[in-house]
């Protein structure tokens, strides 16, 4: 155990190897894994992540943090520490994001789809000749074993063409994580020591193994209040899931715009209310302002299209001109970037000046690797991705700025999570991909560089489970439950190495054995992989402006829409100055970005802004009346309503599991 992990907490009766965690965590991620995608595509009961705050890893950690109280009973030697404990939170957590949406399932379905879904219709077999074969498996039989189990995986034939796209895009998913590694290990000791971010959701996992004894959790009456509610509600809903007869409780987001059927208030388009439990106990745990702000700018966002529509101003589709307005989602997009360029300019000297020092990490207690090794792990893992995408067909001059936008877009995602939680994360409706094309136009991209963008959208197509919020947060863990650095140094490498082979190997199992396109796989995977050549057949036969899968792709440089995404830019900015210059001033940027960025079906705030004015109001009257110790009590009560939901979540899908009974996937 390091010295400063002394220090920051005091040692267990017995002090076990620093290895022990970071084996039973890679012993542990392999059959996770698979069991994790079987019960998401097969049984249809269970899905780990797809949200900021991760079902899967809670569960693990409960189910061990059980089990490890069991054995002590036995003797107190074969029981994990907190720390460890916390070690294999973060080896489940990263194993989650490189197996869940933008990791390898989507690698894996766009390499494939553009041969099987080919019809007369969409003209696609004259587009494939152009795909490198470097991104896809190339002969018939491999295509339909994987899509109708027609041919058998373990054939040499089947093996070799799989194995230069799987080699090709799994080495540029490695570079992607560690690259986020590296950069998140930059940034982390400013945000998590010097900043002192909340990171709201990391508060779960350390109460959960608040002491070294594990007890307190179990001994908190007012946690166990909080957990039974929804245990009982969510319970409720699982039977009438089962049996309809039975009568259900109202939590899920339900859409009330259709209630509006005279302009200009049909422009709302979206009026989601739902009381998701653990969204509440988040939003609770989380300052007022930045409560308040963010259901505060979900109805500016709503009020904009109003107004917008009564100027005749909407967004009406491709080549409309000035009535795309107001596109809100390109606003927010610019806010995203503008929070976290200004966020690295804050901390520029100090970033600067522990660059310029020769340290080793384990003096300080929150890094993971030292500031120089890790500016040049990034250094080579960009360089790698943009040499990647440039044997793939895409000119440096275009891979470099899209992989440098994508960590910046991520990063930010990372921070909007360690303040705001975020519940539902999102990705930006003008994002790297599109930015580029909106100052380039899609007239100066070569056809090889349209063919490499496309197929590169997956590691961009949905930040649901996007590793840089869990990687950051991490460095709080490593703070607060005295982690050793040595641990996580070894941990998240290792997790992240398993993971995209198990699930690599997982999935190709399962889409031969039942058929990738088959009724008994869950299609939204299979689906997803048409992106690439749904965009293809947009660029390749481009109208004067095409429809991209979210945004616009120009013919020429999109001075609208860079327009707004300045906008929102400038606006974040002003708000950011705003609040360190005004005393009580109420509007917190982070809210503006979560109401504001991301397509309709991902914006964070749209299914959530109710559970936040909830928590706001339920907040703000307990601190105004009834003063900080009962918000203390309060705390631990939402606590265990966050972990109640969670986990009668987990065991109602894994009752479904064992009975093969389709469950409704949490939060979904």
């Amino acid at each position: 155990m390091d010295p400063v992990d002394r220090h920051v907490k005091p040692a267990p009766s017995y002090d076990p190897p620093w290895w022990r965690a970071v084996l039973i965590g890679s012993l542990l991620v392999p059959p996770a894994t698979y069991i994790g995608i079987y019960l998401y595509l097969v049984v249809q009961s269970f899905w780990w992540g797809g949200t900021s705050l991760q079902l899967g890893s809670i569960a693990i950690v409960f189910f061990l943090t059980l089990i490890v109280l069991g054995l002590r009973m036995i003797a107190r030697r074969l029981g994990l520490t907190r720390s460890e404990l916390l070690v294999i939170y973060v080896m489940v957590s990263v194993m989650i994001c490189v197996s869940g949406i933008s990791g390898t399932p989507f690698m894996l379905n766009f390499m494939a789809a553009g041969q099987y879904f080919a019809t007369p219709e969409n003209q696609w077999a004259e587009l494939l000749p152009q795909v490198p074969e470097l991104y896809r498996p190339q002969s018939w039989p491999t295509i339909m074993g994987y899509y109708e189990a027609a041919v058998p995986l373990l054939r040499w034939d089947v093996i070799s063409d799989w194995l230069l796209p799987v080699g090709y895009w799994s080495t540029m998913l490695l570079l992607l994580v560690f690259g986020g590694l590296f950069l998140t290990n930059l940034v982390g000791r400013q945000w998590v020591q010097r900043e002192r971010l909340t990171f709201p959701l990391v508060q779960i996992p350390l109460e959960l193994t608040q002491t070294e004894d594990l007890s307190h959790f179990w001994k908190d009456k007012l946690t166990w209040v909080g957990f039974s509610i929804p245990a009982v509600l969510q319970s409720a809903n699982a039977i009438n899931f089962m049996y309809p007869a039975f009568p259900g409780v109202w939590l899920r987001a339900k859409n009330y715009a259709s209630a509006f059927t005279k302009a200009p208030w049909t422009y709302i388009s979206t009026l989601h209310i739902g009381f998701y439990p653990w969204v509440i106990g988040m939003a609770f745990l989380l300052t007022t302002d930045m409560s308040f702000s963010c259901w505060f700018f979900w109805a500016a966002n709503r009020v904009e299209w109003v107004v917008a529509g009564m100027m005749g101003l909407v967004e009406a589709g491709p080549g409309a001109g000035i009535a795309r307005l107001p596109m809100t989602g390109v606003q927010g997009s610019g806010g995203m970037l503008a929070l976290v360029l200004l966020s690295l300019w804050i901390a520029r000297r100090q970033i600067s000046a522990e660059l310029a020092k020769v340290w080793d990490p384990q003096e300080d207690p929150v890094s993971i690797y030292s500031p120089r090794f890790s500016l040049w792990g990034l250094g080579l893992s960009v360089v790698g991705l943009a040499w990647l995408a440039n044997i793939g067909g895409m000119p440096v001059t275009v891979s470099l700025p899209l992989v440098l936008l994508f960590y910046l877009f991520t990063l930010s995602l990372g921070r909007i999570v360690a303040e705001a939680g975020a519940g539902h994360t999102f990705d930006p409706n003008m994002g790297p991909r599109q930015l580029i094309m909106a100052v380039t136009g899609l007239r100066n991209l070569s056809t090889p560089t349209k063919v490499a963008l496309a197929y590169n959208v997956w590691w961009q197509y949905d930040y649901r489970d996007n590793y840089m919020p869990h990687l950051l947060g991490a460095f709080k863990i490593r703070e607060e439950g005295g982690v050793s650095g040595r641990q996580l140094r070894w941990a998240l490498p290792l997790s992240v190495v398993l993971t995209i082979v198990t699930s690599v190997c997982s999935l190709l199992f399962l889409y031969y054995k039942y058929g990738a396109a088959s009724s008994i796989i869950r299609q939204w995977y299979t689906g997803s992989g048409r992106v690439p050549m749904n965009l293809l057949s947009g660029w390749l036969r481009a109208t004067p402006q095409v429809t991209d899968w979210m945004g616009l792709a120009p013919q020429k440089t999109d001075w609208l829409s860079l327009g707004a995404f300045a906008f929102g830019a400038v606006f974040t900015v002003g708000l950011s100055l705003a609040r360190q210059r005004i005393y009580g001033w109420p509007f917190h940027p982070i809210g503006f970005v979560l109401a504001f960025s991301g397509a309709y079906w991902t914006r964070a705030m749209d299914k959530m802004w109710m559970p936040f004015f909830i928590a706001w109001l339920i907040k703000s009257a307990i601190l105004r009346y009834f003063g900080i110790k009962t918000y203390q009590k309060a705390r631990r009560f939402f606590i265990g309503v966050i972990l109640g939901d969670f986990m009668t979540g987990t065991l109602w899908g894994l009752y479904g599991a064992v009975t093969s009974q389709q469950m409704p996937m949490f939060f979904r």
